[in-house]
C-alpha cells in the first residue's frame, strides 16, 4: 500500500510491463480501477503498445451526505461539490497519488512519460496531486472534474499541460465552473487545452476519449522534440 491514503483497494494494471509512457487514471465516486478497464482498453488502442495503464482502487468511505459506504477519493459533504470540500480526504489522497508518480519515477521511468488523470472526483485529485507537486509529469488531464479549493489552491509552478472536458449538460459538473478553472489555471501560467461536450452528461463519450487520446500523443510529441 503507498503511505498516505488509510485501506486503498486493489490497483489494476492493463498494457505491457515494459511500456515507455505511463497513464495513472483515477476513477470517479463508487466506482472501481477495474471498473475503468473498458475506458483503459478503448484509449490503448488508440495510443498502442507503448502504453501502460495504472487503475488504483479509492478506499471504502461513509458519505457524510448519503451516509453511505462507497470507494472515494475523499468525503461528499454538500449536493453543492463547490461547497465543504473535505480538505483532508483530499490532500490524502492526492499524497497517495504523488506516491505513485514518485514510485515510477524511482523505478525508473522518465518523468516525462508519465501522464496522470481521472473522471469526477478521480480528476479532482489527479489536478490537484500533479499541480501541486513536485515532479514535472508529462501532463495531467481532469474530466468531468472541478479544481480543488481554487481560492487556496498552490500551485508549484511547473509548466505541466492540463487537459480539461466537461459536458454541457452534466447536472454536477455546470460548464461555468469548468469554465472558471480553466481561466483560473491560464491565469497561473498553466497551459490548458479546455474542451467543452455538447448534449454530454456526467459521463465520458467516444468523442471525448478521442481526443484525450491525442492530447497524450501531442504531449509525447512536444516532449520528444
Amino acid at each position: 500500500m503507498a503511505e498516505g491514503l488509510v485501506n486503498c483497494g486493489e490497483i489494476t494494471e492493463l498494457g505491457r510491463k515494459d511500456a515507455e509512457f505511463i497513464v495513472i487514471f483515477l476513477h470517479g465516486l463508487s466506482s472501481t480501477g477495474k471498473s475503468f478497464l473498458p475506458v483503459a482498453e478503448y484509449l490503448l488502442r488508440k495510443l498502442g503498445d507503448s502504453w501502460r495503464f495504472i487503475l488504483p482502487t479509492a478506499p471504502t468511505v461513509k458519505l457524510t451526505l448519503s451516509a453511505s459506504s462507497v470507494p472515494a477519493w475523499f468525503d461528499i459533504r454538500n449536493q453543492d461539490l463547490t461547497k465543504d470540500q473535505d480538505g483532508e480526504g483530499i490532500l490524502r489522497s492526492s499524497k497517495f497519488t504523488q506516491s505513485l508518480i514518485h514510485s515510477l519515477i524511482t523505478g525508473g521511468v522518465k518523468p516525462g512519460h508519465i501522464f496522470v488523470g481521472g473522471f469526477s472526483q478521480g480528476g479532482l485529485i489527479a489536478a490537484d496531486a500533479v499541480l501541486t507537486g513536485s515532479d514535472r509529469i508529462g501532463g495531467v488531464f481532469s474530466l468531468s472534474s472541478l479544481i480543488a479549493d481554487v481560492s487556496e489552491q498552490r500551485f508549484s509552478g511547473l509548466e505541466i499541460p492540463v487537459f480539461i472536458a466537461v459536458g454541457n449538460a452534466d447536472p454536477l459538473i455546470p460548464g461555468i465552473k469548468a469554465q472558471i478553472d480553466n481561466q483560473l489555471l491560464r491565469r497561473h501560467c498553466i497551459q490548458t487545452d479546455f474542451r467543452i461536450y455538447d448534449q454530454m452528461k456526467h459521463e465520458m463519450k467516444s468523442g471525448e476519449l478521442n481526443d484525450l487520446a491525442a492530447w497524450l500523443l501531442a504531449q509525447v510529441g512536444r516532449n520528444s522534440k
